[in-house]
């Protein structure tokens, strides 16, 4: 069985660098697939969900933060409609 974590809320935001393999995310009811070079930003105050994908768990690397700011960053970045912020192009080809 993979990874998986599901919550109506927890205390603070977390912050999931994908280091290999895919995984996916739930938030705002909307399913993000996650690759290798993704960071993922959950606001763990609203209900969530996210896990590795069972023919290819990923490895991941996870923060947990909090603080009021983090709020008004996440708005900003619209972290809630789009949680996967892919950091490098890891689908490109030669």
């Amino acid at each position: 069985m993979a990874h998986r974590i599901e919550r109506e809320t927890y205390p603070g935001h977390e912050f999931i660098l994908c280091l290999g393999g895919r995984g996916w995310v739930q938030v705002m009811g909307r399913r993000h697939e996650v690759c290798a070079g993704d960071l993922v930003w959950v606001n763990c105050h609203h209900p969530h969900a996210y896990g590795a994908v069972v023919r290819d768990p990923w490895e991941v690397y996870w923060v947990r933060a909090e603080g009021r700011e983090l709020e008004r960053l996440a708005t900003f970045t619209q972290a809630a409609a789009r949680p996967v912020f892919p950091l490098c192009d890891t689908h490109a080809t030669a």
